[in-house]
């Protein structure tokens, strides 16, 4: 005989009521869990932007802004030194001439005034053309040396941007905070800028005894002077000092690495699962309660 089973027989049991309770009590821990970690996340989210506030330097950036204008300002200028009295062909000499890979071309010897023999003439092409030459103004050792100044702008420009976006977003990594606040784009900034006016200043010297060599009467007075990007690139070094300063007189908390350690500790905490502190269940007894007879009254 073939035993048949219902649908009701063939339904599991319904769970015990102990462990009801307990999935009861499950679900709005994993609820408060899931709500921990949101705030959690949160408060790390809004310390990070705080921490990130707290490391930036606007005034720092607007300074470094001034100094980035200031030398590019000073590489399009075409007046970097002013010469007058000597044999050199024009009074102004910038960078913008020494741009272009030129070529030299010399002579033993020339005649100017009758009866006076000029001294040995460099000519130098400053473009692919035969329009752009100097004559008398250059050597091959200033040629060098402008070369140099060239990409010692172009140096200080790259350093100064590179402290300009330290200071703009303020970093929290570990080598990128220091950088900052040591202000070392700023510092090389400043000592490249003192590079370039040592060279330009031994260019004039090299200039003044080729102007003395060729100049054109014995009583000519030579005068070979700095021009307008000698002084913007000595403002922008200047305007770097001040940068330096504003981030190296700054005041930062001296506790913030041990607070940040801190907040680390809080937030694996809030991470943490919660420990029930719900007891086992009470388990009513079936034996009576003795009774204990009040004590006896004393007057």
């Amino acid at each position: 005989m073939d035993l048949l089973i219902s649908e009701d027989d063939a339904t599991p049991p319904p769970p015990s009521g102990r462990s009801g309770r307990a999935n009861n009590r499950h679900r709005p821990s994993e609820r408060r869990r899931s709500e921990r970690s949101r705030r959690s996340r949160r408060s790390r989210s809004r310390r990070r932007h705080r921490y990130k506030h707290r490391e930036r330097n606007f005034v720092a950036a607007v300074c470094t802004t001034i100094v980035i204008v200031t030398i590019s300002t000073a590489l399009a200028e075409p007046n970097w030194f002013y010469l007058r009295g000597g044999g050199c062909n024009t009074k102004y000499l910038g960078v913008f001439q020494f741009f272009y890979i030129g070529s030299f071309e010399q002579s033993s010897g020339d005649v100017g005034v009758p009866g006076q023999v000029v001294q040995p003439k460099f000519v130098y092409y400053t473009g692919p053309g035969t329009e752009s030459v100097l004559i008398n103004c250059v050597t091959p050792q200033v040629v060098q040396i402008m070369r140099g100044v060239i990409a010692l702008c172009f140096l200080s420009i790259l350093s100064s941007l590179f402290a300009f976006v330290l200071d703009l977003f303020g970093p929290s990594m570990k080598t990128l905070r220091t950088l900052r606040r040591n202000a070392v784009g700023n510092i090389v900034t400043v000592l490249l800028c003192v590079l370039i006016n040592g060279f330009c200043y031994w260019v004039t010297q090299i200039i003044e005894q080729l102007q003395h060599d060729t100049k054109l009467h014995k009583g000519s007075k030579i005068i070979v002077t700095f021009d307008v990007s000698f002084y913007l690139i000595a403002g922008a070094g200047a305007v770097s000092v001040i940068a330096t300063a504003c981030n190296l007189l700054k005041r930062y908390p001296v506790y913030e690495e041990e607070a940040s350690d801190r907040e680390h500790l809080m937030d694996n905490y809030d991470d943490m699962d919660p420990v029930s502190t719900e007891g086992p269940p009470v388990v009513p007894s079936t034996q009576p309660v003795p009774s204990v007879p009040p004590p006896a009254y004393s007057p």
